[in-house]
This record gives structure tokens, C-alpha cells and sequence, in this order.
């Protein structure tokens, strides 16, 4: 691509189907000699690393923009707490359309790494991520957050009555298994009060040396309560949660209700191994249940 072509498109809004176009948008922000690393090049953005310091993320499409104003919203918002362990938003720019974040340093672990780790250590994780998402939710207001909200066509209630009671599994054992927990899910009275990140798995968490956590990604963010924010640390085992459960309690003064954490986590999981075309998914959730329930065989 010449100059000319460059410059032409630099002046349209989204940039993350063009790679040289958003380098050289990069390189103008950057006095023309950033080091640049593309660390995604997905099916929604484009996002640079730049001097191993700050993220560039390019959206590619205007839809894509608009689901993260919510995103853009919040880190505006806790950008100023330097206690909370995420990326800090620097600069937005509405067009072209890109944001800029300081880069967070760590290392990404996959669920079997964790859980291999010492109880210490599984312990300081589980604090972590209540340390977090307490944090989190003391300081965003339901009410505030509401009107960058897209509502969903769906409800978990529908989707559960769905995948799990109403499909018959092939496996007895697993379809008597979501059949259980359906009915355990319907006798659960949940109140959602707080702002919460919704996506606390592995693939948004980034540990360095000594296990401390950041946390990625604010594009699921919802209305809801604390068991189900903090659901993601059943995926570790029972330490993880327990330690999550214990300082949230804690910091918040309030119960932490265990078994609602679990069922959530369980019915997420039976979800994905029961509805057709998870992909991906199925597999992951087969690994989990059989982490949960040794006894069942998920083949």
C-alpha cells in the first residue's frame, strides 16, 4: 500500500481491517519510532503493543465499537485507583476509533497449571480475585453502568430450562446430572445488585513471578451478585474458592454463599457439554465436570 492509500485510510473511523493504516496511525501517536508488536489479530480487533508499555486496540467495526462503551466507561472509571490490578486507559479516540490502555506484564495460565499448584498458592489466588472484584464493585453503581448495557434477546433461566431439562444427554449419568442441577438452579432466589466482570477465567487473568493477578477484558460486564462473579474460582477447586469466599465475606462484611457459587459454575459447565455445537467448549466442560465428579464418565 502507497503513502497516499495510507493516509486516505487513516481518516475513515475503523481501522482493524487494515493493518498498515492503524501502524501508521500507531507510529503517529508514537514520534514515528515505536517498536510494535501485533499480539491479536482476531475476528473483532486489532490490537499493538507499543514499547512494550501501552496497547493500541483498533475495532473493525462500528457494531464492535459500540460494545465496548461500556468497557471504555469503566476503565475511565477505575482508572485513577491505582490498587486495581488492570489495564489503565490512557487515551480514546472516536475516529479513527481506537483506545489505548498501559500495557499489563504476567503470564496466562491454563486451568490444569493452577490447580497443579501449591494450596499457599491457590489460596493467595482465590484472595486475589476477591480482593479484586470486591474492589470492582464497591466502585461502580448499577444505575450507572445500566445505560451501556445491550440488553440480551436470552435469559440464563431460559437457556438452562433449555440445554439442561429440556434436552435428553445421550450419557444417562450426565443427563440425570442436568436434570439434578436444573431443579437446584430453580430453587435458587438470586437478587443481582452489583456491577460485576462476569468473565473472571483463566484466559483474562495474568500472573507474574509470585502469582500476583491482573485482570483483562471488561466486555462481559453485567448486573449481578457476587457468587456469580466469583464462580470462576470452583474452576480452581475448592481451595481457590474457599480462600475467595472467606475474604469476601470479610471485606464486604456480608455471607458469601458457597453452594450458589458452585451451582453456578456447575450449570455453566453442563451447559456447554449438553447443547449441540459448543465446539471447543465440550471439551473444557467435560474436563471440568470430571474434575468436579471423578465418577462420571464424560467419553
Amino acid at each position: 500500500m502507497n503513502d497516499a492509500c495510507i493516509l486516505r485510510n487513516m481518516h475513515e473511523k475503523y481501522l482493524g481491517n487494515d493493518t498498515e493504516a492503524a501502524l501508521a496511525v500507531v507510529a503517529s501517536l508514537y514520534n514515528n519510532e515505536p517498536l510494535v508488536r501485533i499480539i491479536n489479530d482476531g475476528l473483532e480487533n486489532l490490537v499493538v503493543i507499543v514499547n512494550e508499555t501501552y496497547v493500541v486496540r483498533f475495532p473493525r467495526t462500528e457494531q464492535i465499537w459500540q460494545s465496548s462503551t461500556a468497557e471504555r466507561y469503566i476503565l475511565e472509571k477505575l482508572s485513577s485507583f491505582s490498587d486495581m490490578p488492570i489495564p489503565k486507559l490512557i487515551r480514546a479516540s472516536e475516529d479513527p476509533a481506537y483506545i489505548v490502555t498501559s500495557y499489563v506484564k504476567g503470564d496466562h495460565l491454563t486451568i490444569g497449571q493452577i490447580r497443579s499448584l501449591p494450596e499457599p498458592t491457590l489460596q493467595k489466588i482465590g484472595k486475589e480475585m476477591a480482593d479484586f472484584a470486591y474492589a470492582f464493585h464497591t466502585r461502580l453503581l448499577p444505575d450507572n453502568i445500566r445505560p451501556f448495557l445491550t440488553p440480551r434477546s436470552w435469559s440464563y433461566d431460559d437457556y438452562l430450562k433449555r440445554v439442561l431439562f429440556d434436552r435428553q444427554d445421550p450419557n444417562p449419568k450426565v443427563d440425570a446430572l442436568a436434570k439434578q442441577f436444573y431443579q437446584a438452579w430453580l430453587s435458587k432466589k438470586l437478587t443481582s445488585q452489583l456491577v460485576i466482570h462476569d468473565d473472571l477465567h483463566t484466559g483474562n487473568l495474568l500472573f507474574d513471578d509470585e502469582y500476583n493477578l491482573s485482570v483483562l477484558d471488561f466486555g462481559a460486564v453485567t448486573i449481578g451478585t457476587a457468587e456469580q462473579e466469583l464462580r470462576q474460582a470452583y474452576r480452581l477447586g475448592d481451595v481457590a474458592l474457599e480462600s475467595a469466599a472467606s475474604t469476601y465475606e470479610t471485606l464486604s462484611g456480608k455471607p458469601f454463599d458457597r453452594d450458589t457459587a458452585k451451582l453456578w459454575t456447575i450449570t455453566q459447565e453442563l451447559g456447554a457439554y449438553c447443547r449441540e455445537e459448543s465446539g471447543g467448549a465440550h471439551e473444557r466442560a467435560a474436563e471440568n465436570l470430571h474434575f468436579w465428579f471423578p465418577e462420571l464418565s464424560t467419553e
